[in-house]
């Protein structure tokens, strides 16, 4: 289902109205980062696979792809609110524009898989991070 990186960066400006490039770009990075992490290896691969080269690779950090390979990779054990947390912290953000980004980036990672397997993803993640992989993490404005 690879296609231009082009429908995800418009779903993304949709649902996050961030008008720096750079900084929706590092902070994306660490939402598809973290995601992975919080994934077993095989359901990341898998989710991101489905995702055009651009960002996918948004999701890398080194060493991360040899470790999925080896089956090493250990899951990122955290809930919603440490999930939002470590983006905050990550991207140097806070947690509300944390949280918008997301939503924004969960959203539309969301329309750019099958159904099945974004089912799959909200199947796996904890109760508060399935309520936003599902879109209904709204932020409070």
């Amino acid at each position: 289902m690879k296609t231009s990186s082009q429908p995800f960066w418009e779903k993304v400006r949709e649902l996050w109205h961030v008008i720096d490039d750079s900084e929706r770009n590092r902070v994306t990075h660490f939402v598809l980062l973290n995601l992975r992490k919080r994934l077993p290896h095989q359901d990341a691969r898998m989710i991101f696979d489905l995702l055009p080269s651009e960002i996918a690779s948004l999701s890398a950090e080194p060493g991360i792809a040899v470790l999925e390979d080896k089956g090493h990779r250990p899951v990122l054990d955290v809930d919603k609110d440490e999930f939002i947390r470590l983006v905050s912290e990550q991207a140097t953000v806070s947690e509300q524009t944390a949280l918008q980004a997301t939503i924004a980036v969960f959203g539309a990672t969301r329309s750019l898989v099958p159904e099945r397997e974004s089912d799959h993803i909200r199947f796996i993640l904890p109760k508060g991070l399935k309520e936003v992989w599902g879109g209904k993490g709204k932020p409070e404005e």
